[in-house]
């Protein structure tokens, strides 16, 4: 800015200097006159040319500024959390009600690990997951001890087993579970993530019913295991 102002002065002494070369050339004849009209005239010109480059570059200067100041006044745009994938927004959301301590000290594997081949894994909300056999699709309700990494089979203590249907939030399990024969029916089991507790109900009307006032807002739908570690794992929507 003060480069310009200097800039515009000089620019200024240069035409008024100019003007009355001319003005004076008016006076005389000969060489030296027409020397100095010439030498008049540059000066005018150079200090017309400086003026309005000094001019612009203000103009510029100014529109810079104001920019700035746009850029400054503008709201932080968290990119983070525009590029989280479904499946990291599903994470967070399983795990809203974990304490951060109780996190801190699992395997960082435990909600992206998908098991293997022989026994396909899903997790749920820690440190609960589920193990599927590969064959008839029927699952375990298995917690993580913490004990060994999440791909050893020391690491999960089983709670539940004979899953052949089921669904979730973030606070509660819902689950058809087959029956052990005998002429028995298939029984339908809430299971709270915060408290570890199991209700068993002989219907799944009155399972539904139990959710609902126990504050479950999941899908009123029970799906089989290995169908909801697909959508987990291929990042479908949320459930």
């Amino acid at each position: 800015m003060k480069s310009i102002l200097i800039s515009l002065i000089i620019a200024f002494a240069l035409v008024v200097i100019g003007a009355l070369m001319v003005y004076e050339k008016k006076k005389r004849t000969g060489f030296a006159a027409k020397l100095e009209l010439g030498l008049g005239l540059a000066a005018f010109l150079t200090g017309l040319f400086i003026s309005a480059s000094s001019i612009g570059l203000l103009i510029l200067n100014k529109m810079e500024q104001k920019n700035e100041g746009a850029k400054i006044k503008a709201p932080p745009v968290d990119i983070s959390i525009s590029r989280k994938t479904a499946l990291q927004k599903r994470i967070e959301y399983l795990q809203k009600f974990v304490s951060a301590g109780a996190l801190a000290n699992s395997d960082p594997r435990f909600m992206t690990f998908p098991g293997t081949n022989a026994v396909p894994r899903m997790p749920m909300v820690f440190p609960y997951e589920l193990r599927i056999h590969p064959v008839d699709g029927e699952a375990l309700l298995g917690m993580h001890t913490g004990e060994a990494p999440v791909d050893d089979p020391k690491s999960i203590e089983v709670i539940l087993n004979d899953i052949i249907r089921l669904n979730l939030d973030n606070q509660f399990m819902v689950a058809r579970v087959k029956s052990a024969g005998n002429g028995e029916k298939d029984k339908y089991i809430l299971f709270s993530f915060k408290t570890g507790s199991t209700d068993s109900y002989n219907t799944e009307e009155k399972l539904w019913k139990a959710a609902d006032d126990a504050g479950y807002d999941g899908p009123e739908t029970l799906t089989e295991p290995m169908k909801l570690r697909e959508d987990y794992f291929r990042e479908t929507p949320d459930f």
